[in-house]
C-alpha cells in the first residue's frame, strides 16, 4: 500500500520512534512536531505536540514482580494442598 493512499483524520499516517538514553530521568515528557509533506501541486503542513512518558526502573519492575509473585503464590497453595492431602491420607490409612 503506499503512504499516500492511506490517511488518518485527513492527514498522512506516520511513525516517529525515539530512543532515550540509559539514564534518562522519569518522568512525562512533551515534543512539538513541525511536518511538512506533499506532492507537485499540494503542499501541507502539521504541527502536533506529542506527549510521551519513560518509565522509571520501579515502573519498568513492578508488573513482572506482581506476576511473579502470583504465580510462586499460586505454587506454594498447590503444594499446601497436597501436602494437606497426602496428610490426610497418611492419617486415613493408620486407622
Amino acid at each position: 500500500m503506499v503512504m499516500g493512499e492511506t490517511n488518518w483524520n485527513g492527514n498522512p499516517p506516520i511513525l516517529v520512534k525515539l530512543n532515550t538514553r540509559k539514564g534518562a530521568s522519569a518522568g512525562d515528557y512533551q515534543v512539538k512536531l513541525t511536518f511538512t509533506y506533499g506532492n507537485e501541486t499540494n503542499l501541507k503542513q502539521d504541527f502536533k505536540t506529542v506527549e510521551f512518558h519513560v518509565k522509571s526502573s520501579w515502573e519498568w519492575w513492578e508488573p513482572r514482580l506482581v506476576v511473579s509473585g502470583a504465580v510462586i503464590a499460586f505454587i506454594a497453595l498447590i503444594i499446601t494442598a497436597a501436602g494437606t492431602i497426602w496428610q490426610m491420607v497418611r492419617w486415613r490409612r493408620g486407622k
